[in-house]
C-alpha cells in the first residue's frame, strides 16, 4: 500500500506541474506523525511515474471518489473526449473534504477536446 501511496503522490506531483495552479504544501513538523511522515513527501524518495501519466501530457485532471471507475463531475463529456488512464487506491480517507470517511481512489484522466 505504500508503494502505491508514493507511485500516486509522484503522479500527482507531475500531473500538478502540467496545471495552471497547483496548491503546495509542506509537512508540519511540529505533528509527531507528520515528521515520523515526512520521508514519503519527499519528491526524491518518489518512484518512476507510471508511464500511462507520464507519457500522455493530456493527462492534466485528477478526482477523489469512494468509487474506483467515478466519473469527474467537473469536466463538460459534450464538449470533450475524456478518458480515465489510471487509479490508485483503495486509500483510507478520515473525511472532512469532498469526498467522505473511508475508501477513497485518486483516479486520473485524460481530456482533449472532441474532434482532435
Amino acid at each position: 500500500m505504500t508503494e502505491e501511496l508514493l507511485k500516486c503522490r509522484a503522479a500527482l506531483t507531475l500531473v500538478g506541474s502540467r496545471g495552471q495552479k497547483c496548491k503546495k504544501n509542506l509537512p508540519n513538523t511540529k505533528n509527531k506523525v507528520e515528521r515520523m511522515l515526512a520521508a514519503y513527501h519527499l519528491t526524491d524518495n518518489f518512484p518512476t511515474v507510471d508511464n500511462e501519466i507520464k507519457n500522455d501530457a493530456s493527462v492534466k485532471y485528477i478526482y477523489l471518489s469512494p468509487y474506483k471507475n467515478a466519473k469527474h463531475t467537473g469536466i463538460d463529456y459534450n464538449t470533450r473526449d475524456i478518458k480515465m488512464v489510471k487509479s490508485y487506491g483503495p486509500f483510507y480517507n478520515i473525511g472532512g473534504g469532498d469526498v467522505p470517511r473511508g475508501a477513497t481512489y485518486v483516479l486520473f484522466y485524460s481530456v482533449k477536446k472532441k474532434g482532435k
